[in-house]
C-alpha cells in the first residue's frame, strides 16, 4: 500500500506540473498546440513572459505574411514571417518594452566585443563616412543606438570638426559614453528621438534598427533627422537569402512532425525582430526621398580565438575580391553596410 501511494502521489504532482506548464504554454504566445510542447517546456523550465502577436506587417501593415520557420525565443514560440506586398521579413511575437530595456542593460557591455572584436567594423564605416563628408568641413552626426560610444568617439576623432551625438536605450551605455568619452548623448529608443525636430549631415544605425518594434514610424523618423543632401548610413545582416534557402531545403526533408517542433532558424539572432532584404532596403529608402542608394560588404567581426581571426580576415579579403571583381553585385559577408542621400 506504501509503494501504491507514492506512486499516486506522483502522480498527482506530474498531473500538476503539467496543469501548471499548460497554463504557461497558454499564457506564452505562439503554442497553437500546447500538449505537444510539455516536455519541451519541462525540459526548459518554461516561465510566463509578457508578450504581443502581431502577425501583420508591421510596415505596410498588410495581410499576414508568408512563415519562413519558428524558433524559441525567450519561452515564446516565434514564427519568421516575409510580407508577400513589401518584402519585409519579422517576427510574429514582441516581448514587453520593459523586458527589453532591462535586458539591453546586462548585455553587449564588454570592452573586448567593442575595442578587438568590432575595431574591423568601426574602421569601415569611417572609410565609408570618408566618402560622404569633407574631413575638413564642420558636419552633424547621430548614432542611433550607438551602445558605449566606442564609434561616435572615433568619427569625433578622425573627423574633428565634426558635431556627433549618440543614444542609446541603455542608461549605463550613455552614462559611459559621456563620461569616458565626454559625448552628447540622448538615453531613448528611435521613438522617442520623433520630439527632438533637428536634422543631421549623417544619422547612422549600426547594428539597431532591426529592433525597431514599430519599424514604420522608424523609417519616417529617421527620414525626418536626415538634413536635406545628408546621408544615412545602416550595417544590417545579409543572411536573409540564405535562412530563407535552408528552410526550404528543410521542408522538404523533414517530417510534419519535425517541422512543427521547430525550435531555431539556422542563421538568424533571435533578439532581432525586423530582417531585411537588399531590395526591401532599396525600395523602402527610395520611397522616403533618397538617392545614390549603395551597398557594401561589412567588416567581420573578429572572433577570440587566434586562428578563427586568421579566418575571418582571409574570408573579408575575399569578400571584398569578389564585390569589386563583379562591379558590387556579389556580396557574401554576413553582414552589409548601407548608405543612401537625402534629395535635397
Amino acid at each position: 500500500m506504501a509503494e501504491m501511494d507514492i506512486v499516486m502521489d506522483r502522480l498527482m504532482n506530474n498531473n500538476k506540473h503539467n496543469d501548471e506548464l499548460l497554463e504557461i504554454l497558454c499564457y506564452n504566445k505562439g503554442f497553437d498546440n500546447p500538449e505537444r510542447w510539455l516536455n519541451y517546456a519541462r525540459l526548459h523550465s518554461f516561465k510566463k513572459r509578457e508578450a504581443v502577436y502581431c502577425p501583420l506587417c508591421p510596415d505596410c501593415k498588410g495581410e499576414e505574411g508568408k512563415v519562413i520557420g519558428q524558433y524559441i525565443h525567450f519561452n515564446q514560440l516565434v514564427r519568421l514571417r516575409k510580407c508577400r506586398l513589401c518584402g519585409l521579413a519579422y517576427s510574429d511575437v514582441l516581448l514587453d518594452e520593459n523586458f527589453w530595456a532591462e535586458y539591453f542593460e546586462d548585455v553587449y557591455k564588454n570592452e573586448t566585443y567593442f575595442v578587438e572584436q568590432r575595431n574591423l567594423i568601426y574602421k569601415g564605416i569611417i572609410s565609408i563616412i570618408s566618402k560622404l563628408v569633407n574631413r575638413s568641413r564642420s558636419f552633424t552626426a547621430i548614432d542611433i543606438g550607438g551602445a558605449k560610444g566606442h564609434l561616435s568617439h572615433l568619427i569625433s576623432s578622425y573627423f574633428p570638426k565634426s558635431d556627433t551625438t549618440l543614444t542609446d536605450i541603455s542608461e549605463e551605455a550613455c552614462r559611459y559614453a559621456k563620461e569616458y568619452f565626454s559625448l552628447r548623448v540622448i538615453c531613448c529608443d528611435i521613438d522617442g528621438l520623433k520630439k527632438l525636430n533637428k536634422k543631421y549631415t549623417l544619422v547612422l544605425l549600426i547594428d539597431s534598427l532591426y529592433y525597431s518594434p514599430a519599424i514604420n514610424d522608424a523609417w519616417k523618423t529617421i527620414s525626418q533627422m536626415v538634413d536635406d543632401d545628408g546621408s544615412l548610413i545602416l550595417r544590417l545582416p545579409n543572411k536573409l537569402w540564405g535562412v530563407i534557402c535552408c528552410q526550404k531545403m528543410l521542408r522538404l526533408i523533414s517530417s510534419k512532425a519535425r517541422k512543427g517542433m521547430q525550435d531555431k532558424i539556422i542563421g538568424i539572432n533571435p533578439e532581432h525582430i525586423r530582417f531585411f532584404s537588399v531590395r526591401y532596403l532599396r525600395d523602402r529608402i527610395s520611397n522616403l526621398g533618397f538617392h545614390s542608394f549603395t551597398v557594401y560588404p561589412s567588416p567581420p567581426l573578429l572572433p577570440l580565438h587566434p586562428l578563427k581571426r586568421v579566418l575571418a580576415r582571409l574570408f573579408w579579403i575575399l569578400a571584398i575580391s569578389l564585390y569589386e571583381l563583379s562591379f558590387g553585385k556579389v556580396l557574401i559577408t554576413p553582414s552589409i553596410i548601407v548608405t543612401a542621400k537625402k534629395r535635397v
